[in-house]
């Protein structure tokens, strides 16, 4: 009889600790998860604002942007005017 509630006593602990465990995974993927990633949207919309503010300012100080890649590949940006009597 003994060993009957030691056998039970510890199905009810597996039980316990599967259920802590399911819970466990539903707050990671509900709460959790969904906020880290909410944050790192929030941070990569900033940064996205950051770059393009640096290079408007940069085009109206100096007239271009010369941007270059990690290979060397380089685009040069520069206003253009469009004459509306040209284009008709």
């Amino acid at each position: 009889m003994r060993e009957e509630k030691s056998k039970t006593g510890i199905v009810i602990l597996a039980l316990i600790l599967v259920i802590v465990v399911l819970l466990g995974v539903i707050a990671y993927t509900f709460y959790v998860k969904p906020s880290i990633d909410g944050y790192v949207v929030k941070k990569q919309i900033e940064a996205k604002d950051v770059v393009l503010n640096s290079i408007l300012l940069q085009l109206q100080q100096q007239g271009f942007v010369k941007i270059t890649d990690q290979e060397g590949n380089s685009i040069v940006l520069a206003p253009v005017q469009q004459n509306t009597e040209a284009a008709k």
